[in-house]
């Protein structure tokens, strides 16, 4: 066996006897650090070449290998100071140290030379958002919205959820956003209940209803969904509009195959419904 493929076996071979991994994600390491170690070959022979010391930095990033990461990607800024594309990968890197900090004014130096990079943007404003910036996150993800095409669901949700953790001034802003989002995207399950919670956490019941309503009917038709509109409706003081949906959501658990109807989450689910009827 070559040395590079003992290397690669001993080290995926530790990782799942240690517990660490899965046999898939252990050889998953294990093919990276036979990636690094080819790296290693071609750096030595051509050590001058900075392309190669960011291709091993990130896969060094990749295997969270922090300190190697970062070594690389000086020795590539060394070789190419000029290329601010080092400012990104170090920012990255050191966000997903945990690092949020040093991110920032890198990505700041980053996005200063080419301030129209989606990517960059949304690594910022997750740094900011950790550093409690939740306005400045929120205008950096908008930029980032603008950029996408399209962007994903996930982007409308990071948005939504800065301008709340913002302050309550800024909840109206979050369910616009939110609105635009199913504008563009459609009418997605995960923005549109998110936004039910937003206006039931800020006492907007009837708002909250409205939105309930916007989602595809055999959704809201769900025990589930049947469940958040009783507690709407309760919240709203329509008690007995709230008492029928109650019923409604056990009604359709009752029609549920015996294996699902006995799975963990319909047995909790029913035992709640049951619970808000009393």
């Amino acid at each position: 066996m070559r040395r590079r493929d003992f290397r690669r076996n001993v080290f995926a071979a530790a990782l799942f006897v240690a517990g660490l991994l899965s046999p898939a994600a252990a050889f998953a390491h294990a093919d990276i650090i036979e990636r690094i170690t080819a790296l290693d070959d071609q750096i030595l022979a051509t050590p001058q070449d900075p392309a190669l010391y960011l291709k091993r930095g990130e896969l060094h990033r990749l295997h969270r290998d922090w300190p190697a990461a970062l070594n690389d990607y000086k020795q590539a800024e060394r070789l190419t100071p000029d290329d601010p594309a080092i400012h990104y990968y170090r920012g990255r890197m050191r966000l997903e140290a945990d690092e949020p900090a040093l991110a920032r004014p890198l990505l700041d130096q980053f996005l200063a030379a080419r301030p129209n990079h989606a990517d960059a943007l949304l690594i910022r404003s997750r740094a900011l958002s950790r550093l409690g910036a939740w306005l400045a996150a929120a205008d950096d993800l908008s930029r980032a919205i603008a950029l996408l095409d399209p962007p994903t669901p996930e982007v409308y949700l990071e948005r939504a959820r800065a301008l709340v953790a913002a302050g309550p001034e800024n909840v109206d802003r979050a369910v616009v956003g939110l609105d635009a989002g199913i504008e563009r995207l459609g009418p997605l399950v995960t923005l549109i209940g998110y936004g039910i919670d937003v206006e039931r956490t800020h006492g907007r019941h009837a708002q909250a209803l409205a939105r309930l309503d916007t989602l595809p009917v055999q959704i809201s038709q769900q025990p589930a969904w049947l469940a958040t509109r009783g507690d709407i409706l309760r919240d709203l003081g329509e008690l007995r509009q709230a008492k029928a949906t109650y019923r409604s959501g056990l009604d359709k658990i009752e029609t549920y195959p015996m294996a699902r109807r006995n799975s963990r989450a319909t047995v909790e689910l029913e035992t709640r419904l049951r619970e808000a009827l009393q």
